[in-house]
């Protein structure tokens, strides 16, 4: 049985959730309703900071999901002595918020009414004034003057609650589907979310913009856009990308908030679509014919190939020693800026660099090769050009 938290409920996520200012004040997000045996495990959709995605199936049914496990089930312990968030936490607080304001929109729509908020929130109390619009006890309370009807459609990526995999079972499926990740303690439990999966589509920067807005007037605040976290037309599919003011000022600030409104993201966002960062991204086939075992009980991939519109790209070759360069240009990390690009790859370097600039200064370095399993396709081979430890 899952242990309930603070901001979980064992509920299963079945129906509406309750609307009272109570629930909204301190979000739970509810239980995946079906077996966790019933949850099968599928092709590895790649990792990052906090976690590792896998498409899933639910016994007897056809639509795919895709299951983001977390690396840390507890809250993280300090890095150097800085406080890490918990993506997890942060997660479920976002989604147990937004599924109530989807449900409070639907429920106003169909009788006829109109929620209104306040244009350009600017602080705390603006967030907070603006959240408490979509509770139930904001019916019968009279609009305050200047507020307008939010007319913005989240279209948000369907949530069906959390749940707990014991670290043998994802061992197993490790081995199983030759997963380049580090293996997990057999004994611990590992939390875990489901969502509906996302196709690849070209993303709609008009949506994006929506998207942003959308949560901008709810209350939450935007983390540096991560064009890596929007998939399909233009969803948000990293829920740790926008931060609640449930989490206090360590991560909610108020400053920041401010600035942030209608058209935040637009510039990187066509930057990122120009840099072919946002929308479709390259396939990985491996080509291996099992897994080796790494140091510290790590499994770590043999070399892999990328496939582009039909075209085969060959995996990084690793590192050779090659003399110190000649002009005055500095090195990096003990290679030159060409040589780092040769090895890591133009387009994933920039990736895998877009992806470093939304996190916290301070990473635990087993963090960085996870990404990089992801991103280089081959840990041994790439260099750590880019980081901020």
């Amino acid at each position: 049985m899952p242990s309930e938290r603070h901001f979980t409920s064992l509920e299963p996520l079945s129906g509406d959730p309750s609307l009272l200012w109570g629930d909204f004040r301190e979000p739970r997000l509810r239980r995946f309703p079906e077996p966790i045996e019933h949850l099968r495990l599928g092709r590895y959709l790649g990792c990052g900071i906090d976690g590792l995605v896998l498409k899933a199936r639910v016994r007897g049914r056809t639509d795919p999901l895709a299951v983001k496990i977390f690396h840390f089930g507890d809250r993280p312990p300090p890095v150097y002595g800085a406080t890490s968030y918990w993506a997890f936490e942060r997660e479920c607080i976002n989604r147990a918020l937004l599924d109530m304001i989807t449900v409070s929109l639907r429920q106003a729509k169909l009788a006829g009414r109109q929620i209104y908020v306040r244009p350009r929130p600017a602080k705390l109390s603006h967030a907070r004034n603006n959240l408490r619009a979509f509770c139930q006890q904001a019916v019968t309370r009279p609009q305050p003057q200047g507020f307008i009807p939010i007319e913005s459609d989240p279209q948000l990526v369907g949530c069906l609650g959390w749940t707990e995999f014991k670290g043998s079972r994802i061992n197993k499926h490790f081995r199983k589907a030759r997963v380049p990740q580090e293996a997990k303690v057999d004994d611990d439990s590992y939390a875990a979310i489901v969502y509906q999966f996302v196709e690849e589509d070209t993303p709609d920067l008009d949506r994006i913009d929506s998207q942003v807005n959308f949560f901008h007037l709810a209350g939450f605040m935007i983390d540096r856009f991560n064009p890596t976290n929007w998939l399909g037309k233009g969803v948000l599919v990293d829920f740790s990308d926008i931060v609640p003011h449930h989490t206090g000022y360590r991560w909610w600030l108020p400053a920041y908030y401010a600035e942030q409104g209608l058209g935040f993201c637009r510039i990187p966002a066509e930057r990122a679509l120009e840099q072919r960062l946002l929308g479709p991204r390259p396939k990985w086939e491996p080509i291996q014919t099992g897994l080796r075992q790494g140091q510290r009980g790590s499994f770590l991939p043999a070399p892999s190939r990328r496939v582009r519109d039909g075209e085969v790209i060959p995996a990084p070759s690793p590192p050779t020693e090659k003399a110190p360069p000649v002009s005055g240009d500095q090195p990096i990390d003990g290679e030159d800026e060409a040589d780092a690009e040769e090895g890591f790859g133009a387009q994933e370097s920039k990736r895998y660099e877009a992806v470093l600039l939304h996190v916290a200064p301070v990473l635990p370095l087993e963090n960085h090769f996870a990404m990089l399993a992801y991103y280089g396709g081959c840990v041994n081979s790439i260099p750590l050009t880019g980081t901020r430890l």
